[in-house]
């Protein structure tokens, strides 16, 4: 089964047919169902346990609420794909043809990190390095909690915008147990860390791939690295299609560009 989910935004609602008539024609080729999730009832219930969490933005929210989707069809269903919207499939491939019966597939996205943060460094003056949301970000949240945890605090930094897992290695995920006390522990660290500089800790916020991290390490579940062709992500810095993709993520939004290409290659 594979499913996505649709907030409205000016750039997702200008390509909304296109996107979903890939992801639909997908799941359709490889014989599994597929359903689109958006800003219904069943949201704003889940929106509703956040309500005296107001420092948890919208965008924490739904992201916490696919990792809930995961968990909510993993019942139903032996193997579940979760997709950003904004990822095309390309290819007739399934991707439940990728091996999930011992780990949970998703790419790890901190390619370049340290090259970013030391180059940032040498810039800051007295501001965060990054924003919340970026791999360097995530990162350091990440080793922040494990430090505090007594593990060493070295972790990958994941994307989570394409996710493969089934209901075994989504229960040892674990990632909702004690998911209050780990938001109050996030929250802990953003308004008083003091083990880490503030040209660290500015950067700490709720990512759900920050706490996707640590739960994979702190129980000990077994990553599979989708490799580039599996989640090839079309980003500010990489901006051209090469190779032979099979799902396209474009988190630089241009959609345009990856229409073009579907239809010159007649895909």
């Amino acid at each position: 089964m594979i499913f996505s989910i649709y907030k409205e935004t000016e750039n997702l609602k200008d390509h909304y047919d296109f996107l979903k008539q890939r992801q639909e024609k997908y799941a359709q080729t490889i014989g599994v169902d597929y359903k689109l999730y958006g800003d219904d009832d069943q949201y704003k219930e889940y929106k509703e346990t956040f309500k005296d969490r107001p420092y948890i933005n919208e965008y924490n929210i739904i992201n916490f609420y696919k990792i809930h989707l995961l968990y909510e069809n993993s019942k139903k269903y032996d193997n579940v794909a979760y997709f950003d919207f904004d990822v095309v499939p390309v290819t007739t491939e399934s991707v439940f043809d990728i091996d999930i019966s011992n780990g949970i597939a998703v790419r790890v996205n901190h390619e370049s990190y340290m090259k970013e943060f030391e180059w940032r460094m040498t810039k800051w003056e007295g501001k965060a390095l990054s924003t919340i949301r970026s791999p360097t970000a995530k990162y350091w949240n990440t080793k922040a909690m494990l430090i505090y945890n007594g593990m060493d605090g070295e972790n990958d930094v994941y994307n989570t915008g394409i996710v493969i897992a089934n209901n075994e290695q989504l229960k040892k995920l674990a990632y909702f147990d004690n998911f209050e006390n780990d938001l109050d522990y996030m929250h802990e660290l953003v308004t008083e860390d003091d083990m880490f500089p503030d040209i660290i800790s500015n950067m700490f916020g709720y990512d759900n791939e920050t706490l996707f991290s640590y739960k994979m390490i702190k129980n000990k579940v077994n990553l599979l690295n989708l490799d580039e062709d599996w989640h090839y992500a079309l980003t500010i810095n990489n901006k051209s299609i090469k190779g032979n993709p099979k799902l396209i993520h474009v988190i630089n939004k241009n959609f345009k560009y990856v229409e073009r290409y579907v239809k010159k290659n007649n895909l």
